[in-house]
């Protein structure tokens, strides 16, 4: 799968390189979406990801969004993102307090996920719970399980 990783700070990055280390996903496979010309220069350094400034169609070619933003920057960000999606990718959110209501009014997406790593995912000794909506399925559900089990232990949450 081709990921899209739109923010690249302390989360974003961790989550990056626990991904790119473990051989989750291939550098390849992974853009990084940062602005910021110091994250960005330093996560392509230690991950061999691709990595741009500024979200462009190039988005549109990813399987699975990974929203990585802080959550006060959600609102500007969606706007942007918006008209780039193609068809219905999976977005993964690790957004605290910005809920799946709100992405799916936002995006316009029904393949939603709600990740909530904790500090220790820093270093690969994490624990996440995350919530996927209905449009989820199993393949799914399972590159979830392998994506977040590279920074460390992952439960669902079922509602």
């Amino acid at each position: 799968m081709k990921l899209a990783l739109i923010g690249g700070g302390n989360m974003g990055g961790a989550l990056l390189k626990a991904l790119v280390k473990s051989k989750t996903l291939a550098a390849s496979d992974t853009l990084l979406i940062e602005p910021d010309s110091g994250k960005r220069e330093s996560l392509v350094r230690d991950t061999g990801c691709r990595a741009k400034a500024s979200m462009d169609d190039e988005i549109a070619g990813a399987d699975c969004l990974l929203l990585a933003v802080k959550p006060q920057s959600a609102q500007e960000v969606m706007p942007t993102l918006k008209p780039l999606l193609a068809g219905n990718p999976l977005l993964i959110s690790v957004m605290a307090g910005v809920s799946m209501q709100s992405l799916e009014e936002w995006l316009g997406l029904k393949k939603l996920v709600r990740v909530m790593p904790n500090t220790p995912a820093l270093v690969g000794e994490g624990v996440s719970v995350y919530f996927a909506s209905q449009a989820i399925n199993d393949k799914e559900r399972e590159w979830i399980r392998k994506l977040f089990s590279s920074c460390g232990k992952l439960s669902l949450i079922h509602i």
